[in-house]
């Protein structure tokens, strides 16, 4: 095989790899394995729904999103750049190197202050619902977070949830 045809098909290589590593992170990024219920865009619109909720509450829940909503936002955004960034850094690299151990280490950053502003988010909205739906709607907000894991060790086995402190 003659050097130009080699560098061809190197250079194909590490575009598909580039391409198929920027699709998996934006995959893992956009959302968790299993959607939310058939045509609910997010876990909290559909665990609100479960609850059954007055206009009054579901008014006060939206005052509590609307104030999270740029955070989200900001941080949503963040991450699609990251994404490109990691993409770009595979691709141009093409082994594992300082620029692609940044531009993911850039991502988990963003992913986790995500988490973080959801669970505020979250906590936020106790003072909004009675007691017994903020209850129902940690109950789903766990249960839902635990789907993420089902075969965490590979091995069928569901992950262990850490024992309630005292």
């Amino acid at each position: 095989m003659n050097r130009s045809l080699r560098l061809l098909l190197l250079l194909a290589v590490v575009a598909a790899v580039g391409g198929a590593s920027s699709f998996l992170t934006a995959r893992l990024v956009a959302g968790s394995a299993r959607p939310a219920p058939a045509g609910e865009s997010d876990v909290c619109t559909w665990a609100c729904a479960q609850l059954q909720l007055t206009p009054e509450v579901t008014k006060a829940i939206g005052v509590v999103r609307a104030r999270y909503a740029p955070r989200r936002s900001a941080i949503n955004a963040h991450l699609r750049t990251a994404n490109v960034a990691l993409g770009s850094a595979v691709q141009e690299e093409g082994a594992w190197s300082p620029r692609v151990a940044a531009a993911l280490e850039d991502i988990q950053r963003a992913q986790g202050e995500l988490q973080k502003v959801t669970v505020e988010q979250l906590f936020e909205l106790k003072s909004a619902v009675a007691p017994g739906q903020y209850q129902r709607l940690l109950r789903a907000c766990s249960e839902t977070l635990g789907q993420n894991c089902d075969d965490c060790d590979g091995k069928g086995t569901a992950c262990e949830t850490p024992a309630k402190s005292q």
